[in-house]
């Protein structure tokens, strides 16, 4: 076997015959001397195929490389999109994609816990008082006369843990000696720092009898723009404290309502 044209290979092969005649040489020693006569085509062919494999392998790989991956966890997969979303492995909290940190929502309550204040039952102190009223609905109502004098404590016990938000019965004061409308209390739970809590805000005064409002306190704002609205505290199972603390002087308070429904809306 030999290729066309090579007459080196040609006198090659005549050479080798010789050697295997006188030396009795093998069909294997044959082998060997045609591997010799012919090793620059026999390299040539290898290193060719071996290019060609290459090039196939390489065109399989971009071939490979863009179709989408299914695995779960693959980038750009739903699953890794919800994973990185919702759990992040380093403990770093979710985003909205813009790098601004998203609101975290909060879990629904396990059950639902609901408890009711009558305002003239709380630890008065004067001058804060109670004072009877035809509508109010346990029959009275408690205010002071006198500017940031007087309070009235609330001590009460949750068994649920969770947000919670409060509402009140409230109406806004008509001293005609007042300058400034007098629809506000300041409020403070378990010690923590004092608020202010204002009710009817931008609306006619004095003319608004009792109404229920949900609280909302300022949280560093002002009258006009309350950060905190609702007031949502977030509270451990076992006693607590509410304190409401006079501001304007004839803001009233008849009910108070606590609950960690967030649907929750008082009718009476």
């Amino acid at each position: 076997m030999h290729f066309e044209g090579d007459e080196g290979g040609r006198r090659q092969e005549g050479a080798d015959d010789a050697w295997m005649a006188t030396h009795g040489g093998s069909s294997q020693s044959g082998l060997v001397g045609w591997l010799r006569r012919h090793r620059g085509q026999f390299t040539a062919v290898v290193s060719g195929a071996a290019v060609v494999a290459t090039l196939v392998g390489f065109g399989a790989f971009l071939a490979d490389r863009d179709q989408p991956d299914s695995s779960p966890g693959a980038r750009g997969s739903p699953t890794s999109e919800t994973t990185d979303e919702a759990a992040r492995s380093d403990g770093s909290a979710p985003t909205d994609g813009s790098g601004a940190l998203a609101a975290a929502a909060s879990d629904p309550p396990s059950e639902t816990e609901t408890l009711r204040f009558e305002a003239e039952d709380a630890e008065l102190t004067a001058p804060m008082r109670a004072e009877s009223s035809f509508d109010a609905s346990g029959g009275a109502l408690i205010y002071s006369d006198v500017t940031n004098q007087g309070a009235a404590r609330i001590d009460f016990e949750i068994e649920v843990g969770g947000q919670y938000w409060i509402w009140g019965r409230v109406s806004a004061g008509d001293d005609p000696n007042a300058t400034t409308d007098a629809n506000s209390l300041a409020v403070s739970l378990d010690g923590q720092t004092v608020d202010v809590w204002d009710f009817f805000e931008n609306e006619s005064l004095p003319s608004i009898g009792l109404r229920w409002e949900r609280v909302s306190v300022r949280c560093a704002g002002d009258f006009d723009n309350h950060f905190c609205d609702p007031w949502q505290p977030r509270l451990d199972p076992g006693p607590h404290t509410l304190t409401l603390l006079a501001r304007e002087p004839l803001s009233r308070l008849d009910v108070l309502v606590l609950t960690n429904d967030e649907e929750y809306v008082p009718d009476q």
